[in-house]
C-alpha cells in the first residue's frame, strides 16, 4: 500500500521507475547511544594492527566491489604511502570481478583488507582511526557513513547525488570527484589545514536518531490504517 525507503534521493529513483504508491522517505537511523568514541577501543584496534599512535589510518568499510570504489582506495594507498589505509569487509571471490580480485592482490605495506569485522570490532577501529573514507560510487543512504558520523570520525565522500543537497563541502563532510581530488583533501584533512568538520557532521546524524525515526514509522503505520 506504501512504500518506506531511506532517502529523498532513492524516492525519486522509485518514482522515475514509474511507481505510483505512496512514497515515504525515512532514514533507516541510527541508535545515536550505541556509538560513542573509546579511547580503549581505539587504543585495542592500534594495538591489533600493529599502528603506532603517531601513524595516520584511513578506515573504509564495504563489499569487495567496484561500486564501492574499491579500486580507488587502492590507488590512493599507493599515491600515499605515509598513511595507513584498512578496508573491513569481505565478498566471497566467486561473487567479484576479475578487475576488484586483481586490486585486492596489491601488496603493499600500507594497504590492509582484514576482512569482516564484528560490530564492536568496527566502533574500535572507528575510535582508532583518522579519517573515514567513502569512495562509494551509489548509495541510497549509507549506514556505514552515518555510523562514522556518528563517532564523531572526520568524513570524505564522493561527491555523487545522493549526497549534493546532504552535505556541504567543508562543512558537515569533506567531497571529492577524482583521485587527485581525494589526494589533496586527505592531507588537508590529515595535516589539520582542513578545518574540522565533525561537530558538524554529528548534528547531521542526529537528525537521523533511531528514536526519531520510529516515532516516524509510527505515524505512517497509524497513516496506512486511515486509508
Amino acid at each position: 500500500d506504501v512504500l518506506v525507503t531511506p532517502t529523498e534521493y532513492s524516492k525519486a529513483l522509485l518514482e522515475s521507475y514509474g511507481i505510483r504508491k505512496k512514497i515515504y522517505p525515512l532514514s533507516n537511523g541510527m541508535d545515536l547511544n550505541n556509538y560513542k568514541r573509546s579511547a580503549d577501543g581505539g587504543r585495542r584496534f592500534r594495538e591489533k594492527y600493529g599502528f603506532t599512535p603517531g601513524d595516520k589510518v584511513i578506515i573504509s568499510v564495504g563489499h569487495y566491489m567496484n561500486r564501492k570504489g574499491i579500486k580507488d582506495f587502492v590507488e590512493l594507498a599507493k599515491e600515499l604511502p605515509e598513511y595507513h589505509f584498512i578496508w573491513f569487509g569481505y565478498t566471497p571471490p566467486s561473487a567479484r570481478t576479475r578487475d576488484v580480485n586483481e586490486a585486492l592482490k596489491t601488496k603493499l605495506p600500507n594497504l590492509h583488507f582484514p576482512g569482516f569485522a564484528t560490530q564492536e570490532e568496527l566502533k574500535e577501529a572507528y575510535s582508532g582511526s583518522d579519517l573515514f573514507l567513502f569512495l562509494t560510487h551509489e548509495e541510497t543512504e549509507g549506514i556505514v557513513l552515518l555510523e562514522a558520523l556518528a563517532m564523531r570520525l572526520p568524513v570524505l565522500i564522493r561527491d555523487i547525488p545522493i549526497y549534493r543537497n546532504w552535505f556541504t563541502d567543508g562543512e558537515n563532510a569533506y567531497k571529492a570527484a577524482a583521485i587527485s581530488g581525494f589526494k589533496e583533501k586527505i592531507q588537508g584533512i590529515l595535516s589539520g589545514e582542513l578545518p574540522s568538520t565533525v561537530e558538524k557532521g554529528y548534528e547531521t546524524v542526529s537528525e537521523r536518531d533511531i528514536h526519531m525515526v520510529g516515532q516516524r514509522l509510527k505515524e505512517i503505520y497509524t497513516d496506512l490504517k486511515l486509508l
